[in-house]
């Protein structure tokens, strides 16, 4: 049975590779942008309505790097327009660390992120990239991958993304609908995960005597 401890729950979502969702990270930052800017990219100054709130949200998270990270590179998306997104993020990358040393966390993100956009738009580019990235970066500081990571991310990610907005939506509406839907989603989401945190030790792959 699933234990409600919080260290309990953080344990088995490291073991499928997904701690990152319960985390302050860009892919906070990434869903709060995509929904501001849903609703105002049409305002004339929808730049100060999407940045003031995401600047907001970063200094309330006392500047949590991930999080600062991925404002960073949105707000140079918007700024520097005539750049792709590729160099907005290197851009992002050279400003990042001429403030903060560099870290294995800004290596996996700054590495997720650009597998990322150079799959787009194609979904199985975005598989196997993120596949090739994460092996690679698992194989050099971990010596260990789990195979079943990304499968177990997929299925995870959309629940938790769903989970985010309704939370969003209940600060400000403060429904007892959302509440019990967000009740029951998080359940899902937590069960889900625990189910795989059960098998997902089978599918760690030992990959250190790749290397010499």
């Amino acid at each position: 049975e699933r234990s409600q401890n919080i260290k309990d729950i953080q344990k088995d979502f490291f073991k499928t590779g997904n701690l990152h969702l319960l985390a302050i990270s860009g892919f906070h930052i990434g869903i709060i942008f995509a929904i501001l800017y849903f609703f105002v990219r049409k305002i004339k100054y929808a730049d100060i309505l999407i940045f003031l709130p995401l600047g907001l949200y970063i200094f309330f998270t006392n500047f949590t790097p991930s999080a600062l990270r991925a404002f960073l590179f949105f707000f140079l998306l918007r700024v520097f327009k005539n750049l792709n997104p590729i160099e907005n993020l290197f851009l992002a990358g050279i400003i990042y660390l001429t403030l903060f040393p560099l870290s294995l966390s800004f290596f996996l993100s700054f590495l997720a992120t650009y597998a990322i956009l150079i799959s787009i738009p194609s979904q199985k580019k975005l598989i196997l990239n993120l596949n090739i990235t994460s092996l690679s970066v698992a194989s050099l500081f971990f010596k260990k991958y789990q195979a079943l990571n990304f499968f177990i991310s997929f299925i995870l990610t959309p629940i938790f993304s769903i989970l985010f907005i309704l939370s969003l939506g209940f600060v400000f509406l403060n429904l007892n609908i959302l509440k019990t839907l967000i009740n029951l989603i998080y359940n899902i989401f937590l069960d889900i995960n625990y189910m795989f945190s059960k098998i997902n030790h089978l599918s760690f792959l030992n990959v250190d005597k790749f290397f010499i």
